[in-house]
């Protein structure tokens, strides 16, 4: 889901420890992989959410029909 298994197994962990901490919130009528597994996908979908509202390259984006990395005329390195 996170496509890093570094952050996978950051991710495993925090998932464990909030289960953890929220374990009296835990209804003993439901599945326990099932209460887990909700945890972790809501874990992992808030850190994506956050991920794709962080990462833009401004040079990858196109401006006013100019070429993606391309400097604007007028704008020149002075030297």
């Amino acid at each position: 889901m996170l496509g890093n298994p570094a952050k996978a197994e950051d991710v495993a962990q925090e998932v464990f420890l909030r289960a953890y901490l929220k374990l009296a919130s835990y209804d003993r009528t439901r599945k326990f992989s099932t209460w887990l597994l909700a945890i972790a996908s809501n874990y992992c979908i808030d850190l994506l959410r956050r991920r794709r509202g962080t990462s833009v390259n401004l040079d990858d984006i196109e401006f006013c029909g100019r070429e993606p990395g391309s400097r604007p005329r007028g704008d020149r390195h002075r030297e």
